[in-house]
């Protein structure tokens, strides 16, 4: 270290200033690698000398930290052993990972970044932490990355999106059997709507975006089977006491009813807490039949029942073998005790030598609308004689706003 020894000990001391051009290369690695051998580093490892000169060093060394300016190259450490504190990254700086095993930040969002299989995805850095609900509630703006929970019939109300900010998300999730319901703030909207009904055991992801809220999966859960049941030499398939205001809409499926008596017919009653509802005017239908000559026959009238196959002749369903019958029903807003209770129908009915028909149509239960005001508690499908030898019924809940 020529140029080095030449430095007399008194030019190393606190307050003066080194011209940068007496330094050699031997002298910054003495200064790069802290070596404390050399006592007279001490001044500048303490910060109290400044090197001055055309190089001057950029930065003061400091105690147990790394500073490096690079021109786009970065920092390469290895075997890093972290001893406590926490690991900080810029709150306002963007690092995007380019290939597989590089870590990245998202300020907006404040998660880490991973690269997998060249697709970047955010490191779920906080687990799902569930609150559960047992009374109408407030959501707050801390209650972001929660999975709200309730298993009885109450309102989640909704904080002004524009205070939340886009990104802001919870999860609500309906453990119970009865309705779920989430209310926006204000005249704001979620999905467009004034409002959101989550089924039983149904589930919504709502996502902020500034003015509304989004959701991001199903909160109807799809179909939910109520009661299925499989009828044998029955004189009718009987759904008793199954409707309730857990579902503002139910579907009846019937699958292969095949009659004891051929060539019938087949009625819908619905039954109250009275029992099966048989009045002579108490049922508003109008069914339409396709038959296979491309015939159109419509049938309508106020009966004491509501006919679902309506047809003349041999052309109505009939115990053929190889013969089917399958029906769709529709019952809306059963539990209602101030609207009629409206069903929409549709069904098809098949034999083998190539015969079908195709039925729609709708019913309605009218009583209520002249002053009875007991709910609809649930249906009865029937024939117009004999049993049902066979058929498979099966009654699900849906789901709608």
């Amino acid at each position: 270290m020529s140029q080095l020894s030449r430095l007399r000990d008194a030019e190393i001391t606190n307050g003066n200033i080194i011209n940068a051009d007496d330094i050699d290369t031997e002298f910054n690695q003495l200064l790069s690698e802290s070596n404390a051998q050399d006592t007279r580093l001490n001044a500048l490892e303490t910060q109290s000398m400044t090197i001055g000169g055309t190089k001057t060093f950029s930065g003061a060394v400091k105690a147990n930290t790394i500073t490096e300016d690079t021109t786009d190259s970065g920092v390469s450490v290895e075997s890093v052993i972290h001893k406590d504190g926490a690991i900080q990254l810029a709150e306002t700086e963007d690092y995007a990972p380019t290939a597989t095993g590089q870590l990245g930040y998202d300020s907006t969002s404040h998660q880490f970044l991973v690269m997998e299989n060249g697709i970047v995805r955010k490191v779920n850095t906080t687990p799902y932490v569930l609150a559960s609900q047992s009374a109408s509630y407030m959501v707050q703006a801390a209650d972001k990355g929660k999975v709200l929970t309730g298993s009885t019939a109450l309102t989640m109300t909704m904080p002004a999106a524009e205070t939340l900010g886009e990104n802001w998300h919870i999860a609500v999730k309906n453990t119970g059997t009865a309705l779920i319901t989430v209310l926006p703030d204000g005249d704001e909207l979620i999905d467009g709507q004034n409002s959101l009904t989550i089924c039983p055991q149904g589930s919504a992801t709502l996502l902020c975006d500034g003015s509304g809220f989004l959701t991001l999966d199903n909160p109807k859960a799809g179909t939910q089977q109520v009661k299925a049941m499989m009828v044998m030499n029955a004189a009718s398939i009987h759904f008793d006491d199954v409707f309730t205001a857990s579902y503002p809409s139910y579907l009846l499926r019937v699958v292969g009813l095949i009659p004891e008596t051929n060539d019938v017919n087949c009625y819908a009653r619905i039954s109250t807490a009275d029992g099966i509802q048989s009045g002579s005017t108490d049922y508003q239908y109008s069914c339409r039949t396709l038959v296979t000559s491309s015939n159109v026959i419509q049938a309508s009238n106020n009966s004491s029942e509501a006919i679902l196959n309506y047809n003349a002749g041999s052309a109505r369903v009939s115990n053929t073998p190889g013969a089917a019958f399958n029906l769709d029903i529709v019952i809306d807003r059963p539990a209602s005790t101030a609207l009629k209770t409206l069903c929409r129908f549709n069904g098809s009915y098949t034999r083998p030598d190539g015969f079908h028909n195709y039925m729609d149509g709708y019913f309605a239960y009218q009583a209520i609308q002249g002053g009875v005001t007991n709910a609809v508690t649930g249906i009865e499908i029937s024939l117009s004689t004999g049993n049902i030898a066979s058929a498979m019924a099966t009654l699900y809940g849906l789901c709608g706003r």
